[in-house]
């Protein structure tokens, strides 16, 4: 819980901020006067300030100044409207942390204020350290500076204590060179001589550039070097720099340098006091070729905390889900959050990486605009140097595409496979079903004939003079029925041969191979096929009405891909409609109406139902791959995203739906011709 003092002049915006803050858990304070602010400020310290600019007098902006300049420690917040002039430099000058703007929005300020206080926390701490960093540097620069004020201005007690000093800087962890003003080294300590591998009459008397790589030093002119540092003391006083050894090897020191004079001004030598900093150097390039790396990588990765706020994601990871490295970083992981996992998901996650083990598995996320994605990752416990844990990283591969690509090649090679049954089976059925045709011909022609024999003999005045055998024979036939029903069967049997033919036509036609070019077809042709095909799916539960316009033009389409969207969308409807009247227990046929239409130069198909319709939650859902509100084993949650992928990716094309309590209307909207960039036969 943090002290928060809101101050300003509007009760009613600093009563709503002030109420909002206390949901977040906070201690609040209000004020409308800024000098009262200031007198709480002093009695009662707080962690964040947040203040109304206020007009015209800005009395606001003065307080914010006031409060930066006294308190640079609280941290500040700037409450102001959009259409407030020069909002930026008012912030920039106030160094406020951040602005929240009017109207006032409960998660806007509770988003700013977390990372206020999350800010000022590590602010903090970073002076914290950067004082005690401060302090441990200070107090070995004084040793130094007392030391060299020594040697500055007590000749004679350095000469009588020389042995004593000798031997402490013989014995330093540290390089110590004293260099002459013309670059030559007239002094190396025994760490000198070791660091760089030198015997002890080696190092002294060489040039300070034998210890520099050639390119350091353009020109190598030692002099010239040399009086720069001379003039500019303070300029050269600490550096880092690369350096050689004498077996020619590569090392990174930090130096202090330090002018000696003489009483009279005159430079006596430079004292410079170095410090091996090439392992922290190797692990500052490591750490860049790490992050050049994850900079690039096509996973996305991230990087929390471990109470799973961000503090890092690559460009991969905004690429992915949507939103920037500004708008993730100090958002919880969770706002990839999809509610497609349990509970028990979480539990099971969480307890892995705390334990301090790597968990590794599949999730289902969702971008910032609300679409879902399937990624394969891990996620890795990060540790500190006494084995406590704290980050975790996430790498993640999105694998969305590539799941879509394995499903519909399954339903492709399931398809294909079922044209192949398909043409056999048709080819089977062709045959016996011709010869029932040509028989039942016969028949019926036959029939034709046998009709007025069979009417002369039942006639009553001829019956009496037939034979008895023949009258015993046709005792026992109906034959007035044979006569009234021998039509209607003769007809029904060769409306059953052509339905067979029809479906047998219609399953050829759709188990023909596709091509790769988009060809002229007949859009109705095509509509009607799709419906034979799944009759046996609606015929229960649905009166399938057709209403197609006969002078809309071939459209040119990709065949396969137009059939199998129609198929899709005849299942769905069908499915619907018997959902619906299996909830109702009606015993009433629903409707499917599939109809065309010309659109000026599109075709416009219409697939319409009677069924339960789509609820309101999941209609912004329902083309996502992998989404469907069926029973497992029902629906593979591809049909509707392979819909939008054909006609929209595939031909250009559009598709809308209207859905409500009667029902749902899926409209295609499909170009006559096809636009540029689709290859056409």
């Amino acid at each position: 819980m943090a002290r928060i003092l809101i101050a300003g002049s509007d009760p009613s915006v600093l009563s709503l901020i002030s109420l909002l803050v206390k949901r977040e858990g906070h201690d609040c304070q209000l004020s409308t006067n800024f000098e009262e602010a200031l007198d709480l400020t002093h009695r009662n310290p707080v962690e964040l300030v947040l203040v109304e600019r206020t007009a015209p007098d800005d009395a606001g902006v003065r307080f914010l100044h006031h409060i930066t300049q006294r308190y640079p420690h609280i941290a500040t917040i700037l409450i102001a409207s959009p259409d407030d002039a020069d909002l930026s430099c008012v912030m920039e000058e106030a160094g406020v942390y951040d602005l929240i703007l009017k109207p006032v929005r409960q998660q806007s300020v509770a988003v700013r204020v977390a990372n206020a206080l999350r800010r000022r926390e590590l602010e903090e701490s970073r002076h914290r350290h950067t004082e005690q960093l401060q302090t441990a540097v200070s107090e070995r620069a004084e040793s130094l500076r007392q030391t060299i004020r020594r040697l500055e201005n007590t000749r004679g007690a350095l000469e009588q204590r020389e042995e004593q000093h000798r031997e402490l800087v013989e014995n330093a962890n540290s390089i110590i060179l004293r260099i002459s003003p013309d670059g030559q080294i007239v002094y190396a300590n025994e760490y000198a001589l070791r660091f760089f591998g030198y015997g002890v009459d080696e190092l002294p008397g060489l040039s300070i550039l034998s210890l520099l790589p050639d390119r350091e030093i353009p020109g190598r002119d030692p002099k010239a070097f040399f009086q720069s540092m001379i003039d500019s003391p303070d300029r050269f006083r600490f550096s880092e720099s690369r350096n050689i050894r004498k077996d020619g090897s590569l090392v990174w020191i930090n130096w202090t340098h330090r002018v000696i004079r003489d009483d009279q001004g005159r430079v006596l030598e430079i004292l410079s006091i170095g410090n091996d900093i090439t392992d922290r150097k190797e692990v500052e390039a490591h750490n860049r070729l790490l992050a050049f790396v994850v900079e690039r990588m096509v996973e996305n990765v991230s990087i929390t905390d471990t109470d799973g706020y961000i503090t890092y994601v690559n460009p991969a990871f905004e690429s992915v889900t949507g939103y920037s490295s500004e708008e993730a970083i100090g958002q919880k992981h969770a706002i990839l959050s999809s509610g497609k996992h349990s509970e028990q998901y979480y539990e099971r996650l969480w307890d892995t990486i705390t334990r301090g083990n790597v968990w590794r598995g599949r999730f289902i996320n969702r971008k910032k605009d609300g679409d879902l994605y399937y990624a394969d990752g891990s996620i890795l416990p990060v540790r500190s140097d006494g084995k406590r844990i704290t980050h975790y990283v996430s790498i993640a591969r999105d694998i969305t595409s590539k799941l879509i690509m394995e499903s519909q090649l399954r339903k492709a090679q399931k398809l294909e496979s079922i044209g192949h049954l398909t043409a056999g089976i048709s080819h089977e059925i062709n045959t016996p079903m011709r010869y029932i045709g040509d028989n039942l011909a016969y028949l019926d022609d036959a029939y034709r004939q046998l009709t007025p024999v069979l009417q002369i003999l039942i006639r009553p005045d001829l019956y009496a003079r037939l034979p008895d055998p023949l009258r015993e024979t046709m005792a026992g036939v109906d034959i007035p029925k044979i006569l009234d029903n021998m039509p209607a069967a003769i007809a029904e049997t060769g409306e059953g041969v052509s339905a067979v033919n029809r479906i047998v036509g219609a399953m050829k036609r759709f188990s023909h191979p596709g091509s790769e070019y988009a060809v002229s077809v007949d859009l109705n042709t095509q509509i009607r096929n799709a419906a034979t095909i799944t009759r046996n799916e609606w015929k229960y539960v649905a009166r399938m009405e057709f209403d197609l316009d006969p002078d809309i033009a071939p459209v040119y389409c990709y065949p396969d891909d137009f059939n199998q969207a129609m198929l899709n969308l005849i299942l769905n409807a069908a499915h619907a409609v018997e959902d619906r009247l299996g909830r109702t227990q009606n015993d009433e046929m629903g409707r499917i109406v599939l109809s065309t239409s010309r659109r000026d130069d599109e075709v416009e198909i219409r697939v319409k139902d009677t069924g339960s319709g789509i609820p309101e939650d999941l209609q912004d859902e329902i083309f996502n791959p992998f989404f469907t509100t069926k029973e497992i084993g029902r629906g593979t949650g591809q049909g509707l995203s392979i819909v939008h992928a054909a006609i929209v990716k595939k031909h250009c094309g559009r598709v809308r739906f209207t859905t409500g309590p009667e029902g749902t209307e899926f409209i295609l909207n499909i170009p006559v011709m096809p636009p540029a960039g689709i290859p056409d036969s």
